[in-house]
Parts: structure tokens; sequence; C-alpha cells
């Protein structure tokens, strides 16, 4: 299982790549890329299957793993000052 631990050390290992990048265009093309790879292992994530060992487990593995995307994505989306900058007029 070295996916879990991927998604989370991964934006920490590239924070700290940020500090040795000094142009902006590197550092942006930096976050972009690990943002996408988290979105696409947090997808990998869900689409695993569930594992047969958990007994007594109420709920499906699955429903766990679409429920957790769901809540980040809800976080990801439902920050209002970003929505705010986003549809702010220009002056």
């Amino acid at each position: 299982m070295t996916l879990v631990p991927a998604i989370i050390l991964g934006p920490i290992a590239a924070g700290a790549g940020l500090f040795y990048l000094k142009p902006d265009q590197y550092r942006k093309c930096l976050v972009g890329a690990v943002t996408v790879a988290v979105c696409l292992g947090t997808l990998a994530l869900v689409r695993l299957p569930a594992p047969a060992g958990v007994a007594g487990f109420p709920i499906e593995h699955h429903w766990v793993n679409l429920g957790m995307l769901l809540a980040e994505a809800g976080m990801a989306c439902g920050n209002p000052s970003l929505w705010r900058s986003c549809w702010r007029r220009p002056d």
C-alpha cells in the first residue's frame, strides 16, 4: 500500500523542493504537477477494490473512500475566499 504514503509525502517533498526553485514559472509548474498527481492518486485510491480481509466492518471500503473523496472536494471547493477572488470584477 504505497499509494497513501505517496499522496501524503509527495506534497511535502514538493514543498521542500520549492525552497530550491527560484523562478516563479518553475514553481508554478511544480505545484500544478503535484496537485494533478495528488488528485489522480486520490481517484486511484477510490477505485481500489475492497480488501477481503476486513471482517465485521459495516460499511464497504469503496463507500468510505468515495465519501472521503467527496469531503475533500467539498473542502477544496467550499472556500469562500477562493470563490470571491475568482468572481471579483476587475477595477
